[in-house]
């Protein structure tokens, strides 16, 4: 069963804690997560950091 991920990230740009979280299951079958800060709109992994574009 998947459940929603629940972590105290914080944007690696701007260290704001207002995140908007994606959780999924990627295409290798492991629980992945996404956030998109709220205050400068950058789109990371939550595991490695990789900065994704809009």
């Amino acid at each position: 069963m998947y459940t929603h991920m629940e972590c105290n990230c914080r944007c690696i740009n701007c260290k704001n804690p207002s995140l908007i979280s994606n959780d999924f299951i990627a295409s290798d079958g492991y629980e992945d997560a996404h956030h998109t800060c709220k205050a400068c709109g950058l789109h990371f992994n939550h595991l490695d950091g990789e900065q994704f574009k809009h």
